[in-house]
């Protein structure tokens, strides 16, 4: 039988028919083939039995025992996990929650007439830097991402810089070569 020309074409000119082995996306733990619920022992974001529930997600359920406040009872309601591709790890979907909050600032290269931008920041670890991860619309936008910074004085976010490196985000920025500034 010959080949499908149709389909080959398709297959090398059409991007969405491409597809990465699911090892190799980030952030992914390996959910489970079948539609069942799994039990996993995890050490972050904090030592203890998680449990992934088809559809859902990982959920934590119980601490190990050698934790502050760890009982040996499962929780009577289990904390949601998900993975931060920003941060490149795992979090508490409550912290997570707590961390982003939408702000309306002025874009560094905006006119002085321009009207603010309504967009949503991550708070970083150090708790003073803030990235622009989402646009207006709440689309997550793709590296690099500006850095803003709390003004005390004013309550607002300015600007700070750029960070460049992805792997450098969870990190307090120090060298030229990781924060561009366009002041």
């Amino acid at each position: 039988m010959a080949p499908n020309l149709y389909i080959l074409l398709r297959n090398i000119f059409v991007p969405s028919c491409w597809r990465l082995p699911s090892h190799s996306r980030r952030g992914s733990r390996d959910a489970p083939k079948k539609a069942h619920i799994v039990h996993e022992h995890w050490d972050f974001p904090v030592p203890g039995t998680y449990e992934y529930r088809p559809g859902r997600g990982w959920f934590l359920i119980q601490l190990d025992l050698d934790q502050p406040g760890a009982k040996g009872q499962p929780f009577e309601k289990p904390q949601q996990v998900v993975y931060c591709n920003v941060l490149e790890r795992w979090m508490f979907l409550s912290d997570y929650k707590a961390r982003c909050h939408w702000e309306r600032v002025m874009m560094p290269n905006a006119r002085k007439y321009d009207d603010p931008c309504h967009m949503r920041f991550l708070r970083l670890d150090d708790s003073v830097g803030y990235l622009m991860c989402w646009d207006e619309d709440g689309k997550p936008l793709d590296g690099p991402w500006m850095l803003w910074e709390m003004d005390e004085k004013k309550k607002k976010l300015r600007y700070a810089g750029t960070i460049s490196s992805r792997s450098l985000v969870g990190k307090r920025l120090s060298s030229e070569s990781t924060l561009t500034t366009g002041r």
